[in-house]
């Protein structure tokens, strides 16, 4: 089966458009809950699934990537934001609550809350899973939970007032893993280096930047300036701007197809997803649902339902 991007469109009727990201064509419009915001793809034993936070509804929507059907939906937080993933758990940071809820994979079941800082939002594991980054934007920190005992263990201050939005960690060549965090009110990114959990850098991109993507390979990364309608595209490495890419609407949230060949990002305010060729840089759009916000791209369904 071909990769497919899933859109969660953020009204109060919440749904949740399908991509096929080889013919770019809308295949399927699945409800889920009241205001779905930031999908993630969550491999269980049955293949991949997509968790929707559904920040209207306080919960998460749990889709079948393989049959593309809702399979169940569990109870979640305060005004559940975004869901990041470890081999056999998941994590939902809720807004309101000021925690993140913790979840077994394939029991569905949930675990426990964890108290992180003020406003939580987004979240990111390391590569290998042993830790989850959860950004608080009111607190303008960075909490760090060990996602084995479930304790938040350190705390990374981002300078007050910048208000982050974490997005990704990602594995650079010849500098080893990173966690790149928007700040969306100081017009940067920031590069934390997990081994440290030190910043190292912080590159200044378009305006409100709200969302940052990384290149499969770990070249070059990608930031979705919502307040400026642009993408500013960075070199992981040098940490210097290669080019601004301008786009028709705000972009909120993007992901890369697996091979790196294109950028999915939604456009909320016109309800489109624009596609960026990452050789020509040429942009295209194509419908979305009302007021696209999150966005997601499984890597190979399941071979089985459950």
């Amino acid at each position: 089966m071909n990769p497919m991007a899933y859109v969660s469109n953020s009204i109060n009727i919440g749904t949740v458009t399908v991509i096929d990201t080889t013919t770019r064509n809308v295949v399927k419009t699945i409800s889920v809950g009241r205001r779905p915001l930031d999908p993630g793809v969550v491999t269980s034993r049955c293949g991949e699934e997509v968790w929707v936070p559904n920040a209207g509804g306080n919960s998460v929507s749990i889709i079948n990537a393989n049959s593309n059907e809702v399979i169940t939906t569990v109870s979640a937080g305060r005004n559940p934001v975004a869901v990041a993933s470890t081999s056999t758990r998941a994590f939902v940071t809720n807004y309101f609550s000021n925690d993140v809820w913790a979840y077994r994979i394939n029991q569905k079941d949930f675990i426990q809350s964890i108290s992180v800082g003020r406003g939580p939002n987004g979240i990111s594991a390391t590569l290998s899973g042993k830790k989850i980054y959860v950004s608080n934007s009111t607190d303008s920190t960075i909490s760090i939970i060990n996602s084995c005992n479930m304790r938040v263990i350190g705390t990374i201050p981002l300078g007050i007032g910048t208000r982050p939005v974490l997005d990704q960690v990602a594995f650079i060549p010849s500098k080893g893993e990173h966690l790149y965090v928007a700040l969306s009110r100081a017009n940067q990114v920031g590069v934390i280096n997990t081994s440290t959990d030190l910043i190292t850098a912080r590159i200044p991109v378009g305006i409100s930047p709200l969302s940052v993507s990384i290149s499969p390979n770990g070249k070059y990364g990608f930031s979705c300036n919502s307040g400026s309608n642009d993408i500013t595209m960075f070199d992981t490495v040098t940490n210097q701007i290669v080019r601004t890419i301008t786009l028709n609407g705000s972009p909120k949230d993007s992901v890369f197809t697996p091979d790196g060949a294109n950028l999915y990002v939604t456009l909320q305010d016109i309800g489109k997803v624009a596609i960026v060729d990452t050789t020509t840089f040429q942009v295209r759009e194509i419908d979305a649902g009302p007021q696209p916000r999150g966005i997601d791209i499984s890597k190979r369904a399941g071979n089985c339902s459950c």
